[in-house]
């Protein structure tokens, strides 16, 4: 029997081309169609978070076994490199990277 990774380029082009087809037909029949798998989805999402918080309230939460591992930085994380990457992370590079996404000759600003 085949193995479906043998053919993960072509069913990826055929899902493509399914999404294609179904967003080409309208509006309407293109909602129809994505409502339920969104559903589907959303109704998931909310089951989990759910059984979640039943299981906090029962206090029966658990426990994965990295809890019980330390954390301990390697040398060359608390010099000055280190510090660029926190750095980096923290800045507010959202107002900075702005400017780059401007039409040319706007007056955003």
């Amino acid at each position: 029997m085949p193995q479906p990774a043998e053919y993960r380029v072509g069913m990826a082009v055929g899902f493509v081309a399914l999404l294609i087809g179904v967003n080409l037909r309208g509006v309407g029949e293109s909602g129809r169609a994505f409502a339920p798998p969104t559903y589907l989805f959303i109704t998931g999402v909310l089951i989990t978070v759910v059984t979640g918080l039943i299981r906090w309230a029962v206090g029966h939460t658990p426990v994965p076994e990295s809890v019980g591992f330390g954390i301990t930085p390697e040398p060359a994380d608390a010099g000055p490199a280190g510090f660029a990457l926190v750095a980096l992370f923290t800045s507010r590079r959202e107002v900075s990277c702005s400017r780059v996404w401007e039409a040319p000759g706007s007056a955003v600003g």
